[in-house]
């Protein structure tokens, strides 16, 4: 009996995990690379969302001018008074983080 409700838990944990990854976003690429302070960059990766809703683009925490949003590709405006450096970009869909790229 207890091996057969460790192997049900086991069988809903596999299932909770695997609802959790098919929704989460990812961030794969940033271009161009290096970007310049005020252009413009675009950023690729999945499961973004059909629409911007709340989702935010942070560039070393803080939100970008979003102007093209969709499933797959992000453009947006970097500030103009930022000085050079390396900076971390995330997405914020739902209030997930994706991972950063910089």
């Amino acid at each position: 009996m207890r091996a057969m409700h460790v192997r049900i838990f086991s069988t809903l944990l596999l299932a909770a995990l695997a609802v959790g990854v098919a929704s989460c976003h990812t961030l794969d690429s940033i271009s161009p690379n290096p970007a310049e302070a005020g252009g413009s960059v675009v950023l690729r990766g999945t499961r973004f969302g059909a629409d911007q809703g709340t989702g935010q683009v942070l560039y070393d925490g803080d939100p970008l001018v979003v102007t093209n949003w969709s499933a797959t590709r992000i453009d947006a405006l970097l500030p103009a008074q930022k000085p050079n450096g390396v900076y971390a970009v995330q997405v914020v869909v739902n209030g997930e983080f994706s991972g950063a790229l910089t």
